[in-house]
């Protein structure tokens, strides 16, 4: 990557800033995660900024906030840096910086404190500027919209936010900048885990205000992993370590003050702190004081509130933070972002709300102490370097008590995987969001929040997974390098655990990278272990007896090549292993089956995109399909038993087709003409899901007047019709086809089993039936879309990617049945 900054001049009482970047060929510019859209980007900074007289390497730190995710082995400025600065890049990020003057002394730490503090007029913010010391100066990025563009957020209270600071005594700057806009999708383009891009005002105006630090609104939860993980030492390849190396080079070393609190610690910080004298609002949607309650943020600030305050939202507000677009998405993701705030706030509820009520059940486990969330992680203070350290550490004691052992202890072993693990998973969350939305409108959708309408992989797994088809298990290496292999959790009987431990097989390994696990009998046992389990890829069996040798090394070089492979055998010693990740997208491990629960997770993971495969890369025909034809209980979890083929007449817990209508667009009349086929059909063996505002049962009577009371009426008395107000439905885990309908087309008795029978000839990942430009009917295969999720597949490119699996097959709606209206 090449790179440079140009001063545009004056502008009005302001200078104007250009940065401009040239891709190389191996530059990482085109990901479906965090592509380049463009090649500059604009600052508008003080008048009196002067490029010339800024550091070179404060400049090529700003290049690297600016691009970073998209820079290959190289970065080549207009300006050289100091030798020291070049050295610290290249040993944490791997790339050559240049040119280099050797003659340039690195930039000098200015006396201080005198930090930046990237600014967002939020609690977490508004928290850290409370506990600096020195003089802080605030930066707000006060995002540009391009002129085709429309911003999906309000400004106003961020702004209202900066007048409260001014008249505190601090100097804000609000400096406009279309930086996110490098970024597809928008955003900033090193976010997350550090939020450190939005401190680019501030490292450009680092010298000309003469500032010593960068400061962030980074809470425990990014740093530590908390909700993904527990609170404990930081990998050595945490971005933050990485980024505080780098920045400190260039004289502005990260100081993350709230590192060690979580929101519902800041909440209380800038309570006590501030009171009313600063406006403090998470959320961007709304007006100065006047919060959307529709959006995320909204919905756990809220709740927190509500905990400290004890006042609890109505009925009706409760609805409305409950059932937004933004909220149902991230509820439905496995494991949720932030759960440890959610449970903090339900633990402290008691009131009626059926819908808090519903959030109380599914996050707060019997004898859960949550209070440590209102505390500071003493240990987080080593983050900061001695000039901060200490003022920090006296200023959290005016507002906030340290963790004692205890609390310590209990924020130690939150660990929201191991709960992930042990839930139903998919299932359960989509049950939470039935139960959720069951009664009343849906709040309206804002511009730019809809998630994406067909989500095949829950939310929270790594951006960067590594995948495997069948057609590339052959290109996965014999040879395991140990020192970079997942750590591993192994599962036996109790009775054998003593030998796994001594065998030589396991002590060959590098030091705590295996864990052994013995467990009971039964599912039930197996279940306890997942959720004891801490390693990334999981192995059990019932063998009592000590290991052959090579075991672990057999299943792990597959495990270390791709995250989406289910390994079994070898015969003579059976084990089967998958990583964590792919027990997760599956929905965890269902322990009320007595006998086949293990069959039905292996089903299910292959419908979340798994490859087969035994410890020699062959692959393996499909368990469930060699089956007891006449094991009912296996039979009502999975759509493709034997035991299935001729009963399809039954209702059956989980269906072969999940079909989905919006019913809010026709005439009850034209409805049924398009639903009444589809239940009553040559194959039963679905699911209806209707998705309107559907009003409460007790608002209509036995003389329905709307559309929409008719269609209730009509159907509601069918076991396997839902009635749903959200109409981004995430794919069941357990059914192996989903089906999107028109409530316009008119479908006959056989159009379901039609259109399975020629998907299922031609192994199609997509069937659709088409009427000129409108697709009436989208019959897509799970395991298809679930694979092309897992390689990294966009909503854009998902059928494109599906079709690697695949055929797609399109069909007139003429060739197919009636014709549509």
């Amino acid at each position: 990557m090449k790179a440079r900054f140009r001063d545009l001049g004056r502008a009005e009482s302001s200078r104007r800033l250009r940065l401009e970047l040239a891709p190389e060929p191996g530059d990482p510019v085109d990901s479906p995660s965090a592509s380049l859209a463009k090649d500059r980007a604009s600052f508008t900074l003080p008048e009196a900024f002067d490029l010339d007289g800024t550091h070179p390497d404060v400049l090529a730190l700003a290049v690297l906030l600016s691009c970073r995710p998209w820079i290959g082995s190289r970065l080549v400025l207009d300006r050289p840096v100091s030798a020291a600065f070049a050295e610290v890049v290249q040993e944490r990020f791997a790339i050559a910086l240049g040119p280099v003057d050797e003659g340039l002394a690195p930039r000098e730490r200015p006396r201080g404190p005198r930090p930046g503090v990237a600014f967002s007029g939020g609690v977490d913010s508004v928290a850290a500027v409370g506990l600096l010391p020195g003089e802080p100066v605030l930066y707000f990025l006060d995002r540009a919209i391009p002129l085709d563009r429309r911003d999906a957020i309000d400004k106003q209270a961020a702004r209202v936010s900066c007048e409260d600071m001014r008249e505190q005594g601090f100097t804000v700057r609000e400096i406009v900048t279309d930086v996110e806009y490098l970024r597809r999708p928008t955003g900033a383009p090193v976010n997350l885990p550090t939020d450190l891009s939005f401190a680019l005002p501030a490292v450009l105006c680092a010298d000309l205000d003469g500032l010593d630090a960068l400061t962030t609104g980074i809470l425990a939860s990014s740093v530590y992993g908390l909700g993904s993980g527990a609170f404990g030492e930081l990998a050595p390849d945490h971005a933050l370590p990485q980024w505080q190396a780098v920045t400190a080079a260039a004289g502005l070393g990260v100081q993350p003050v709230v590192a060690g609190l979580t929101e519902v610690a800041t909440a209380l910080v800038v309570e006590r702190l501030w009171g009313e004298q600063v406006l403090s609002q998470s959320c961007n949607l709304g007006k100065p004081g006047l919060p959307c309650g529709a959006c995320r943020n909204c919905f756990r600030k809220s709740l927190i509130t509500a905990a400290h305050d004890g006042a609890w939202p109505d009925n009706g507000a409760a609805r409305r933070l409950v059932c937004n677009f933004q909220t149902l998405g991230d509820l439905s993701a496995v494991p949720v972002s932030n759960e440890c705030s959610i449970a903090f706030a339900m633990s402290r509820y008691e009131g009626d709300d059926r819908r808090l009520a519903a959030l109380r059940d599914r996050y707060c486990d019997p004898g859960d102490d949550m209070e440590w969330m209102t505390c500071h992680y003493g240990p987080s203070l080593e983050l900061l370097d001695e000039r901060y350290r200490e003022p920090v550490r006296r200023r959290l004691a005016d507002f906030v008590a340290p963790m004692n052992e205890a609390q310590l202890a209990s924020c130690r072993s939150w660990d929201r995987r191991r709960r992930a693990v042990r839930r139903a998973g998919w299932q359960e969350a989509q049950e939470l969001q039935h139960l959720l939305t069951a009664y009343g409108t849906l709040v309206p959708s804002k511009a730019g929040v809809l998630a994406d309408p067909r989500p095949y992989l829950p939310r929270g797994l790594d951006d960067r997974r590594r995948s495997a088809t069948e057609s590339s298990l052959s290109a996965v290496p014999r040879d395991l390098d140990p020192e970079s292999a997942p750590r591993i959790s192994v599962l036996v009987p109790h009775r054998s655990a003593p030998s796994w431990e001594s065998s030589s097989d396991i002590l060959g390994r590098p030091g705590g990278r295996v864990e052994v696990i013995g467990v009971g009998n039964g599912p039930e046992g197996l279940a306890e272990g997942f959720a004891e389990a801490r390693g990334e890829v999981l192995m059990w069996t019932a063998a009592d007896a000590e290991p052959p040798p090579g075991l672990l090394a057999s299943h792990l070089r597959w495990h270390g090549a791709a995250e989406n492979i289910l390994v079994f055998g070898p015969r003579e010693f059976p084990a089967t292993s998958l990583h964590r990740m792919l027990l997760v997208a599956a929905g965890g491990y269902d322990d009320t089956i007595p006998e086949g629960a293990d069959t039905e997770l292996a089903y299910r993971a292959s419908l979340a995109g798994a490859v087969l495969t035994d410890v020699q890369g062959r692959p393996v025909d499909p368990p469930w399909r060699d089956a007891d034809a006449d094991d009912m209980t296996l039979a009502r979890q999975v759509p493709e038993s034997p035991a299935r083929d001729d009963r399809r007449w039954r209702s059956w817990p989980v269906p072969l087709v999940d079909i989905v209508v919006e019913a809010d667009s026709c005439r009850f009349e034209d409805f049924l003409e398009c639903a009444a086929p589809l239940l009553g059909g040559t194959c039963r063996d679905v699911r209806l899901t209707l998705v309107g505002a559907w009003t409460n049962p007790w608002d209509w009577g036995r003389n329905p007047v709307s559309e929409r009371d008719m269609i209730r009426e009509a159907l509601g008395a069918d076991p396997r019709v839902r009635f749903t107000t959200w109409n981004r439905v995430r794919a069941d885990a357990s059914v192996p086809w989903r089906m999107q309908v028109d409530p316009r087309a008119r479908t006959a008795r056989d159009t379901v089993a039609e259109l399975l029978a020629r998907g299922e000839r031609r192994q199609a990942s997509l069937v659709t039936v088409e009427d000129g430009d409108r697709t009436l009917i989208r019959l897509e295969r799970r395991s298809a879309f679930a694979r092309a999720a897992w390689s990294g597949a966009v909503p854009a490119d998902l059928d494109e990617r599906a079709a690697e699996s695949g055929p797609v097959l399109r069909f007139d709606a003429a060739d197919i049945g009636p014709v549509p209206v």
